[in-house]
């Protein structure tokens, strides 16, 4: 399996212990997998 490339952005973060060490917004508890699910299901952000 090849290693997984870590990208910096200034507005995602990943720790361990946040929401299961999953992406989400900076300063935030909401997911970036929360963030696609409501884009797509037409809801507003």
């Amino acid at each position: 399996m090849p290693a997984i490339k870590e990208i910096k952005h200034p507005y995602i973060s990943k720790k361990k212990g946040v929401q299961g060490g999953r992406a989400v917004i900076t300063g935030t508890c909401i997911t970036v997998s929360a963030i696609i699910i409501w884009y797509k299901t037409g809801k507003e952000i």
